[in-house]
């Protein structure tokens, strides 16, 4: 009887059984979807994804194609400021540069007031002596342009005068930015030569002259190859 009972228990759960292990091999026999990756992205460096245009960008010459730092990537070229258009009062002096953000070659001018064409400056001179290198005003004034005047006072140096064959002119000098204002509200800033001294000697050229460098030449004869 004994062995009777066990046989119909074991009959009797064998279904059961088998659910649960075809419960479990499933879960042992299913795999997992992969998980797609998170995108890379660096977005303190460049926006992702990077792309390129169809054509390569375009400069005018002497620019790089660089669209940051242009400056960086230029060659400074700057000439010197050329001698003032006047030999007293007011003139104007140019350069040609490229030091600006663009690299692109420019004019720049700067007034320009070599010695005051109002003043006897040869009464200033000492005794005894025949050059003055620097004259200056005695009290501060305003520059006046167009019927504008400067925001600030100045009291510029001048070069001086000679009562011989001698000659004055700059030698140190420098470009200070001064601002106008205008009676009608409106402002702007010129570019001002300082002149910070000047010396004396023989060579009186006119410094609008370009071929007085050659008068040294036109005895010289044809130098043979």
């Amino acid at each position: 009887m004994t062995w009777l009972l066990l046989w119909v228990l074991l009959f009797a759960c064998v279904p059961q059984i088998h659910r649960a292990f075809a419960q479990d091999s499933s879960k042992m026999l299913s795999i997992p979807e992969p998980v797609a990756p998170e995108p890379y992205n660096h977005t303190q460096y460049c926006q992702w994804p990077c792309k390129c245009p169809k054509t390569p960008p375009t400069c005018p010459p002497a620019l790089s194609s660089v669209k940051d730092n242009w400056h960086k990537n230029c060659v400074t070229q700057t000439t010197s400021w050329s001698p003032c258009s006047k030999t007293c009062g007011r003139g104007v002096s140019l350069r040609i540069t490229n030091n600006n953000k663009q690299c692109q070659m420019v004019k720049e001018s700067r007034l320009c007031n070599i010695r005051p064409c109002k003043v006897d400056i040869t009464k200033h001179i000492k005794p005894g002596k025949k050059c003055l290198n620097i004259y200056r005003d005695e009290k501060p004034h305003n520059f006046t342009i167009s019927g504008c005047t400067s925001t600030n006072t100045y009291r510029p140096k001048y070069c001086g005068v000679c009562t011989d064959e001698r000659c004055c002119i700059p030698y140190k000098s420098k470009t200070v930015e001064v601002d106008f204002q205008c009676p009608n509200g409106s402002g702007f800033t010129w570019q001002v030569m300082w002149i910070n001294a000047c010396f004396c000697n023989l060579s009186c050229k006119n410094p609008n002259d370009i071929f007085t460098d050659l008068e040294q030449y036109h005895e010289r004869g044809e130098i043979g190859n």
